[in-house]
């Protein structure tokens, strides 16, 4: 999916959520009665009901199952299904690759750079250069001097290994090539998506061959049970929104059921 394909559906291009994005949870939520930590281990379905079960003992009765679990927890088949899902689900949920986007924050104690969106460096004649090719500004989204520099792929595997006495070296010496007033950061806070049992990884992506119609396949109800998140989004999959519209869609199918 093209960013201009984005814009032509959606007529704007990638935003920041403003106040992160836990001012979403809070909104989404506060008609919810949400239970944190609280994995969910079985899930039972019958002609009248479905019935989940979490590793804690817990039991939960209703009508029908929205399940909106991230991809690699279903590749890791931490939860078991009874019936089991179709073969052609669980082909798809194998089929469909699983990424790694680390983000690394970089906070100052004031800002050396332009007001401008963001920072990229073409030159990588430096062996640190190839991680550190770009830096999203967000002094003007937090009113404080603070970068986004990404990683994925492999990048993101040597990132993670990387204590902060190393990222801030490695910083000063990429940053002060653009700007030699550059000061190194105060603070460097870190994601860690593969080491959240609840994640495992970010997002999905289509491998070489794959068949974009396993967006749909995962996407299908199975009886009772619904499926939702951005791996059963085919038009904006990867993305938060398409997580977002996933949901809609599956309360959708719901309700005209």
């Amino acid at each position: 999916f093209s960013s201009i394909d984005q814009w032509k559906v959606l007529n704007w291009w990638d935003k920041l959520v403003w106040g992160w994005y836990e001012k979403v949870i809070q909104y989404l939520s506060k008609w919810l009665d949400i239970k944190l930590n609280t994995p969910v281990s079985k899930i039972i379905q019958s002609q009248t009901w479905v019935q989940v079960y979490d590793t804690k003992g817990g039991l939960y009765t209703g009508e029908k199952v929205i399940v909106t679990v991230p991809l690699w927890v279903l590749k890791k088949w931490a939860i078991q299904f009874e019936p089991a899902l179709s073969k052609e689900k669980l082909q798809a949920i194998s089929s469909l690759g699983m990424g790694n986007l680390h983000k690394t924050f970089l906070v100052f104690e004031k800002s050396f750079w332009e007001d401008i969106t963001a920072l990229d460096r073409l030159d990588t004649s430096k062996a640190t250069s190839s991680l550190w090719w770009e830096f999203i500004n967000l002094q003007k989204l937090t009113g404080q001097p603070i970068l986004l520099a990404l990683h994925g792929g492999e990048s993101a595997k040597e990132m993670e290994k990387k204590d902060t006495k190393t990222i801030k070296k490695e910083v000063l010496s990429v940053l002060k090539d653009i700007y030699p007033e550059a000061k190194e950061p105060i603070d460097i806070i870190t994601s860690e998506w593969h080491k959240d049992n609840y994640t495992l990884w970010s997002y999905s992506y289509l491998p070489v061959w794959v068949d974009g119609i396993v967006y749909d396949i995962l996407a299908k109800r199975e009886g009772k049970l619904y499926f939702a998140w951005e791996h059963t989004n085919a038009d904006f999959p990867s993305t938060t929104h398409g997580a977002y519209l996933s949901w809609i869609r599956a309360a959708k199918e719901i309700l005209n059921k």
